[in-house]
């Protein structure tokens, strides 16, 4: 599913975060307390790079979460980071944007993003 997104909103860019929501570990219903985030939930309006840029708002469902970084977000999302470290997934919509020697735009994991998501599991849909 991660590579179906990636192929649908590539880079994310000119997006904007609509809403960010995580869900934690702890079930009172059951005295259950693991420390950690079980789920992050994003909407996100951004184009679709195969329907000829269309704009859509998605709904991106993240689980098996190893790190959730958020700090105030409140500018568009120019480009994104989109990597693997073992079995997980980051996504850092906040990534450090360079050139290379030979002037082609590189972007790497900034360790002082104001948002990335480190997950093995995704789920999104388009809701509007």
């Amino acid at each position: 599913m991660t590579e179906k997104l990636i192929e649908n909103y590539q880079d994310f860019g000119d997006a904007l975060i609509l809403n960010v929501e995580y869900k934690s570990n702890i079930d009172l219903s059951n005295n259950t307390f693991k420390s950690g985030i079980s789920e992050v939930i994003l909407i996100i309006s951004c184009f679709n790079r195969l329907k000829e840029n269309t704009r859509e708002i998605i709904k991106i469902k993240f689980s098996d979460i190893e790190d959730f970084r958020f700090v105030k977000y409140d500018r568009m999302i120019m480009d994104t980071y989109i990597g693997k470290e073992n079995e997980f997934y980051l996504i850092d919509f906040d990534p450090i944007i360079s050139t290379d020697k030979n002037e082609n735009w590189i972007n790497k994991k900034n360790s002082n993003s104001e948002l990335s998501i480190k997950f093995k599991n995704l789920h999104y849909e388009k809701i509007e």
